[in-house]
């Protein structure tokens, strides 16, 4: 087709510049020569042979059409021109196909690398699924790798309310929330008003009121998470903004804010995951009730805000939270228990002022109202190894620093060993007499 249509191109000019000179065998060189040259270099070496013998068919018509040419005379003189036509028709099919030839090398080398990159974006995307995983797993686990621990206490060196945007990332990093968003509870129960926020704010305003929102009201009024499967077996309602709403809790069991998810990757959204969600929330629902000092959990040691001992009732419910940890996640918590066995209780200040020191963010000291001088300290989330670390630490810091440390005693105390929360506190009180 496209010989036919350049030949008739060149044809249909030749005849109006030049009727009576068919071929332009007058001109040097004739335009006709583009013809084996454009064939050839668009489709390689047989097109432009063929289309050099097209251009030959041509300059013979022309020179039958002239009376002042004769073939023979043009043979012999001119025949080397007719064997140029045709090396050039093949010169440019070569040329044609040299090109080619290192055309087809770069695709394939760009077909092969297209392959490769697209194996490697799998081998990446599975990277990243398994270090998203080994994370999730080292977090609910008692491994030396453990992540939880560290990241819970992290949230006690947050200031203000930039505490609530850290729990989110904190959702992000070891459960893949992309969406969600914390709110405070008002005190009447009626409104909340957004904290902070990651991902799409969309369906998540500033600003939400419970009595339309009905899976938020049944977090907020049940004090549990509520999840959309959850929540579609309860009623006949049809609200699909929200995945997960997880309400967090203060020691005395009222909501201080709400976490609202709306979302994640499909396949984060499992029931291990929720459970972690809940984990964290209420986790970090302590540490939002200490920071910002909600309500009367406490007592500060010489006027250092940052050294705190709490009530025993507080301790309690942070031990109930720490021993669900362990049946439901299979977290451990430990609790090392500080006493001077034989000295009256004069010397609990003294004790204090030896063990708190050497206490850090995220654990839980308190005075359970023993007869004699003592310290129980929570360790949540962390087993025996760290534990053991930390006893040892304080005891070596206690018998350098005063004379009274070294009649200091500290006794371990694993949670798993136990069922209830009434068998840990008559194991750490029994001694007591």
């Amino acid at each position: 087709m496209d010989l036919a249509v350049i030949s008739g191109f060149l044809l249909l000019i030749n005849l109006v510049y030049a009727p009576k000179d068919v071929g332009w065998l007058n001109q040097n060189p004739s335009p006709w020569i583009f013809l084996p040259l454009l064939m050839g270099g668009r489709y390689g070496f047989v097109p432009g042979v063929c289309a050099a013998g097209v251009t030959i068919l041509v300059y013979l018509y022309g020179i039958d059409q002239r009376a002042d040419l004769f073939f023979q005379t043009v043979l012999r003189e001119h025949g080397y021109h007719f064997a140029i036509v045709l090396l050039i028709g093949g010169l440019a099919g070569e040329v044609r196909r040299m090109f080619r030839r290192k055309e087809k090398l770069l695709f394939a080398e760009n077909e092969h690398a297209k392959e490769r990159l697209k194996k490697l974006d799998t081998d990446l995307f599975l990277l990243r699924e398994a270090k998203s995983e080994l994370e999730r797993m080292l977090a609910t686990r008692d491994a030396e790798l453990s992540t939880l621990d560290s990241e819970i206490r992290r949230l006690f060196d947050t200031e203000g309310d930039e505490i609530y945007q850290d729990i989110l990332l904190l959702l992000n990093r070891q459960a893949r929330v992309a969406d969600a968003a914390i709110y405070a509870v008002n005190r009447n129960k009626k409104e909340l008003n957004r904290k902070s926020l990651i991902g799409n704010p969309e369906s998540l305003p500033e600003h939400l009121l419970l009595k339309k929102e009905e899976m938020l009201a049944l977090a907020v009024s049940k004090g549990t998470t509520v999840t959309v499967p959850e929540f579609w077996e309860s009623g006949d309602s049809d609200e699909h903004k929200y995945l997960i709403a997880v309400p967090m809790l203060d020691y005395s069991g009222e909501p201080i804010a709400l976490v609202v998810v709306t979302g994640m990757p499909f396949i984060a959204l499992t029931r291990k995951s929720v459970h972690l969600i809940a984990l964290i929330c209420r986790w970090s629902a302590r540490v939002v009730e200490i920071t910002h000092q909600l309500g009367n959990t406490s007592r500060f040691i010489g006027g250092i805000e940052t050294q705190r001992i709490f009530t025993a009732e507080f301790f309690r419910q942070n031990l109930l939270l720490a021993l669900q940890s362990w049946k439901k996640h299979s977290l451990p918590s430990t609790i090392v228990l500080f006493t001077i066995p034989h000295g009256p209780k004069s010397q609990q200040s003294v004790l204090e002022s030896l063990v708190i020191p050497g206490i850090r963010s995220g654990d839980f000291p308190a005075d359970l109202g023993m007869p004699i001088p003592h310290l129980a300290v929570l360790l949540p989330l962390s087993g025996e190894r760290g534990t053991g670390i930390f006893s040892d630490r304080i005891l070596s810091a206690c018998r350098r620093t005063s004379e009274a440390g070294a009649s200091i005693e500290a006794r371990v105390i694993s949670i798993e060993e136990f069922d209830s929360v009434d068998e840990i506190w008559h194991e750490m009180t029994r001694h007591a007499d």
